[in-house]
């Protein structure tokens, strides 16, 4: 009888962490690619990460508090799968694309920590999904805008709220930057306050069968003059075809009194042979400057699974420089979600 008790216990102690852990997911993206072509006159080829999407691991999970409410948490982590290095870009320290924690309930999701700014979520209006080839992604972070989805759009020391209201979606960001003390700059001799690199940004997005519409507006605070930037986009699914775009504006960037620029993008995606065909062009107009770079991307994506995608695709990059050559890269890879 003892050691019946006894064996009992021991696997009450053992079954118990894996119960407490039941409400943790694992998650994450394994993707590689081979590129070759070339950039700046310099030569591309080589196996690199993230071109369908970036390689990632992440764990998010919640308990329920009882009268509807939850708490909730995602750390994610990005990687290089070619190099096994932790991205998504050098010296970011675990976590370093999403690590927050919040409550959640019938009024939506109020989180804090690093997290994604509303700019990041432009996938809805850009035929290339905002892949590492896609015109809008390559364009929007190479000129310095916040509206991208990439690492510009993930904000650290941030209170965030999240709100769907049926077809509705909302996104309030308030980020406190990284200057917790005043400093001054060692170039300029300026000071910088506390609250002089604070961020904000807002958007409203409209989804209801094939219609997808939806504004973002992102405030980026510097020293000298505010980042400002919108964004208005908008997608719609004919069955045999999915069409979508945006139009997005940003002044002062960096900081630099005007320093504006517009950025627009268009593509289809067509159903062909069980995969698409996706399509995209972009062009910048930087103000103040005769350079108006352009890119376009043409790719096909296979899905094998719901989790497994293989794709292939050109990007033409065009800086409309004589100081700069063109980008010409060829991609074929996999992405497996996971």
């Amino acid at each position: 009888m003892q050691k019946k008790l006894i064996a009992l216990a021991v696997a009450g102690l053992v079954a118990a962490p894996a119960m407490a852990q039941s409400n943790v997911t694992i998650y994450g993206v394994a993707d590689a690619y081979f590129g070759f072509g070339s950039d700046n006159n310099n030569d591309i080829s080589a196996i690199n990460s993230g071109g369908l999407a970036d390689s990632r691991i992440g764990f998010k999970g919640s308990e329920d508090l009882g009268n509807g409410l939850k708490a909730v948490f995602t750390l994610e982590q990005g990687y290089a799968i070619d190099t096994g290095k932790a991205g998504p870009t050098v010296g970011d320290s675990v976590f370093s694309r999403q690590a927050w924690v919040g409550l959640q309930g019938s009024f939506g999701t109020v989180s804090l920590g690093r997290q994604y700014a509303p700019g990041y979520f432009v996938a809805d209006y850009d035929a290339l999904l905002s892949s590492a080839i896609s015109p809008q992604s390559t364009l929007s972070v190479r000129n310095g805008m916040t509206i991208t989805p990439n690492s510009a759009a993930r904000w650290d020391n941030s209170v965030k709220y999240t709100g769907s209201f049926d077809a509705v979606k909302v996104q309030a960001i308030y980020s406190m930057g990284d200057n917790e003390l005043e400093v001054t700059d060692p170039d300029t001799g300026k000071v910088i306050g506390v609250n002089d690199d604070n961020k904000y940004g807002l958007s409203a997005a409209y989804a209801n069968g094939p219609v997808n519409v939806g504004v973002i507006y992102h405030n980026v605070g510097y020293a000298s003059k505010d980042q400002s930037e919108w964004l208005i986009g908008a997608s719609y699914d004919f069955g045999m075809a999915k069409v979508a775009g945006s139009y997005q504006a940003a002044s002062n960037i960096g900081g630099i009194a005007n320093a504006d620029s517009k950025l627009w993008n268009l593509g289809v995606i067509v159903p062909v042979g069980g995969g698409n065909v996706h399509l995209a062009y972009a062009k910048l107009d930087e103000d103040g400057t005769s350079v108006d770079p352009f890119s376009y991307t043409l790719a096909y994506t296979y899905p094998f699974s719901k989790r497994t995608t293989a794709y292939a695709g050109y990007q033409k990059l065009d800086y409309d420089t004589a100081t700069e050559d063109d980008m010409d890269l060829f991609v074929v890879g996999v992405n497996h979600k996971f």
